[in-house]
């Protein structure tokens, strides 16, 4: 028996089971996050931007102010494919699981 999946569901388990790939997540394109928001400095107004360009903003209002841009981050949710990891397990179906 092995001590990953302890016999359950072994078919998807890394080490006894299916020749499994770790691979970026399809549903977020390997960032862990699917619908962000940011908030204007001029406004205070919340509008959903990419997950990239949240990435690429400051995490706060005062930093946003320090350097000089127009929007901080506000909320993110968390890619429930992936469940925020940002890569998944594909196995040689195609099928996608998530990383244990």
């Amino acid at each position: 028996m092995c001590d990953v999946c302890m016999g359950i569901n072994s078919h998807n388990c890394p080490i006894c089971g299916d020749q499994l790939d770790k691979v970026c997540c399809p549903e977020c394109r390997g960032l862990g996050l699917k619908k962000c928001f940011a908030i204007s400095i001029r406004t205070g107004k919340e509008l959903e931007v990419t997950a990239e360009t949240y990435m690429a903003l400051p995490e706060s209002e005062d930093i946003a102010r320090i350097d000089g841009k127009k929007y901080y981050q506000s909320d993110a949710e968390e890619c429930c494919f992936c469940g925020g990891v940002g890569e998944v397990w594909q196995d040689q179906r195609g099928d996608y699981h998530k990383v244990i």
